[in-house]
């Protein structure tokens, strides 16, 4: 239910040409009207050239009767979370979330016109401190980007068309209605009376030449 919930609902009618039957047994008389001719407008998926995939974080689910969606969310104790506290996608807590949805769906759409996956956006955020000589210690910044790197390299070398990465994001921004809200941001490079010097701006090259990207 959680992938037909927020995957599937979009991109099987993409690809398919249809909602997910299971998603519109849950959903009901909450479904919209389907007119004529919308899911044969809606199916382009086909004509893209890439399909584009934004990943923060993971979520681990279970299944729960008593949810309209029939789940619920499960978070570990000795999970890691971001600035934000999301749960993130690293060890310990399900350490191959990106590999996983890459694969799932590639392999899921992969004979109705998926061509290639860019990944549009990819990062995390966290509470930033800027020390005395000007430098912010980043160190869970390169950890979530060096892991996150890994898992598309595994994707990559196990046949998923991969064409393009995306970092989000460059420099510091303001994370919709958080602004800069300690912990909210997710620049590889830090603003603040000039350019502070950050790990993982700094050791980005270095990363991508360890696991040779």
């Amino acid at each position: 239910y959680q992938f037909g919930y927020q995957t599937s609902m979009f991109t099987d009618p993409l690809y398919l040409g249809k909602y997910p039957e299971y998603m519109l047994k849950l959903f009901g008389n909450k479904m919209p009207k389907i007119q004529a001719n919308d899911m044969k407008t809606i199916k382009v998926g086909d004509g893209l050239c890439a399909f584009g995939v934004n990943f923060y974080r993971g979520k681990i689910v279970r299944y729960d009767k008593n949810k309209d969606v029939k789940f619920s969310e499960v978070r570990y104790p000795q999970g890691i979370t971001n600035g934000l506290g999301w749960p993130v996608s690293v060890p310990p807590t399900y350490p191959e979330a990106f590999y996983d949805l890459l694969c799932q769906l590639y392999h899921r759409y992969e004979n109705y016109g998926m061509k290639q996956l860019y990944i549009t956006e990819n990062g995390t955020c966290w509470d930033d401190k800027v020390s005395k000589n000007g430098e912010v210690d980043d160190e869970f910044r390169i950890y979530y980007i060096r892991e996150h790197l890994r898992q598309l390299q595994k994707a990559i070398l196990a046949g998923i068309p991969i064409n393009t990465y995306f970092l989000w994001t460059l420099i510091d921004n303001y994370e919709w209605d958080l602004g800069h809200k300690p912990g909210s941001n997710f620049g590889g490079s830090w603003s603040l009376d000039g350019m502070a010097g950050r790990g993982a701006a700094t050791n980005w090259r270095e990363i991508c030449v360890a696991i040779k990207i």
